[in-house]
């Protein structure tokens, strides 16, 4: 199965829980709440609690208590919190399950992430408490909605795509003119990609002061769309949302139409190619290698004799591109040339080429 075909796909997985917010329990008790006497020994009383509480969580540790969860990270100009914190993209065991995912970057913060969760190649905007719960829910994530201040910030949800043996975190967010897209590099590079190309739920929030001042805004999932023909890769937003509290229509937020693939025509030796029309052609040199193109509308078509491929290009097998230019040539177009090809003469060979 090609890359293409297992992106199309769009695996949906189980939904995996995003980061709890639980907040570490209190090491140190209240001494107003206390028991023991009072008057002057209650100093003592009070040290001796505390550091009592101190020794049992130091044993806990020792003896294997795991450590209390962390909260789920914040840009600080946001609302504060910790840096990072592992993955829930990493599956136990694996070489990168102890490579943590940013929790922040310069303009935003991470509200919750999956993998094999949501859909492949989806981008989707929220700014709204409605929004945000569905955005949520089709981002295949499970746990309570996050609160978003929706004055300073807009959520985000980016459905990335992830491959056996690369899995990505989301490293940073890039603004460019009127474009806003994630940096989700692969942690091994390297490796090749496997066919089975699937879906990472990124949703994070962003602060609306680092967004740009122009609409409409395009959030997508790259610099450049894909190029697999996804209309939802990119979120077109017909609001100027840098304004605090702005607020966006679900018909304000819609996908790129300029993405719909253009669904080619395709032609088979023997069939007929309009006048000026440009269609798809299953290219099978054969015996005469370059020589022969087919035959179309009853007429059988040659290499020009102007016109030669790259010495070192064998006869490639596979999709090019045929366009009629006028009744007397044809033009064929794969990215390694360009060829002309004509009618051929009446018992014409490929050896008199």
């Amino acid at each position: 199965m090609s890359e293409l075909d297992a992106l199309a796909r769009r695996h949906a997985g189980v939904a995996r829980d995003a980061y709890a917010d639980a907040r570490p329990p209190r090491l140190s008790p209240d001494p107003s709440r206390l028991p023991g006497p009072r008057g002057p020994r209650r100093a003592t009383w009070i040290a001796l609690a505390v550091a009592a509480a101190l020794l049992i969580a130091v044993a806990l540790t020792t003896l294997g208590g795991a450590p209390p969860p962390l909260e789920p990270a914040a840009n600080p100009s946001l609302g504060g919190g910790p840096t990072t914190s592992p993955s829930a993209a990493s599956s136990p065991g694996s070489p990168t399950a102890d490579i943590e995912q940013p929790q922040f970057g310069e303009g935003w913060r991470l509200l919750g992430e999956g993998r094999d969760v949501g859909e492949a190649g989806r981008t989707a905007v929220a700014t709204t408490d409605d929004q945000l719960e569905r955005l949520w829910r089709e981002a295949g994530l499970s746990g309570g909605v996050p609160e978003v201040d929706w004055g300073s910030e807009i959520a985000v949800w980016f459905g990335a795509i992830w491959s056996t043996g690369r899995e990505i975190r989301l490293t940073d967010l890039v603004v460019e003119d009127d474009t806003v897209y994630p940096l989700t590099p692969a942690l091994e590079p390297d490796q090749t990609w496997a066919d089975d190309a699937r879906p990472h739920s990124f949703v994070v929030a962003v602060a609306r002061s680092v967004l740009p001042d122009q609409v409409p805004l395009n959030v997508q999932l790259n610099a450049e769309p894909l190029g697999y023909g996804w209309p939802h890769e990119r979120t077109v937003v017909e609001v100027h949302l840098a304004v605090p509290g702005s607020t966006a229509t679900d018909e304000q937020l819609h996908d790129d139409p300029g993405l719909t693939p253009e669904i080619p025509t395709t032609v088979e030796d023997g069939g007929s190619i309009p006048l000026g029309q440009k269609v798809l052609y299953w290219f099978t040199p054969g015996e005469c290698g370059w020589e022969r193109l087919g035959t179309f509308d009853g007429q059988e078509w040659r290499l020009a004799e102007d016109s030669s491929p790259p010495d070192n290009l064998p006869p490639v097998e596979g999709d090019a591109w045929l366009t009629r230019l006028d009744e007397e040539r044809i033009l064929y177009s794969i990215p390694e040339t360009e060829l002309i090809y004509v009618p051929a003469e009446n018992g014409w060979t490929c050896e008199d080429g």
